[in-house]
């Protein structure tokens, strides 16, 4: 499966592609799911690096990016890391 940030856990849960559901109600699940938002940006940059390489700061970047995977710049920073980029 694909790991999620907040952020992007709620726009996909948002968007008519991903399910449809209104803001309000795909916040309440975001904040309901149970997730490790540190283990979902780690499993987030392995995926990234398996794309392609990067280096620290750009996997950071890419990670931490509205238009990448929308977490927060802490655990952008802690998923590069532990990913051993």
């Amino acid at each position: 499966m694909q790991a999620f940030s907040y952020k992007g856990l709620i726009d996909q849960l948002d968007s008519q592609y991903g399910g449809g559901f209104s803001v309000a109600d795909a916040t309440w699940a975001a904040d309901n799911c149970g997730a490790d938002w540190n283990a979902e940006a780690v499993q987030a940059a392995q995926e990234y690096l398996k794309m392609q390489p990067f280096s620290h700061s750009a996997l950071v970047n890419q990670l931490s990016s509205p238009y990448g995977g929308k977490f927060t710049a802490a655990q952008a920073e802690y998923g590069a890391t532990q990913a051993g980029d």
